[in-house]
């Protein structure tokens, strides 16, 4: 039998303020073990941003995180 989405899913994300910084989004990312987190403006989700968002569109194009 099939698992549905919700036993599958982290319960209480913890979400990122969307002024916050790339460098702060992947230490808490890294202090909560997950590879995906929500990006809000106030109760509001605007976005994700992934390890590999973080990897390629920053890391690898020698972008500045604190920025």
């Amino acid at each position: 039998m099939a698992k549905s989405v919700q036993k599958l899913m982290t319960s209480n994300p913890c979400s990122i303020d969307s002024d916050k910084s790339v460098a702060y989004a992947a230490k808490m990312m890294r202090d909560e073990d997950v590879g995906l987190a929500p990006i809000v403006e106030g109760n509001r989700l605007v976005g994700t941003v992934t390890d590999r968002d973080i990897a390629i569109r920053v890391v690898a194009e020698g972008k500045d995180p604190e920025s």
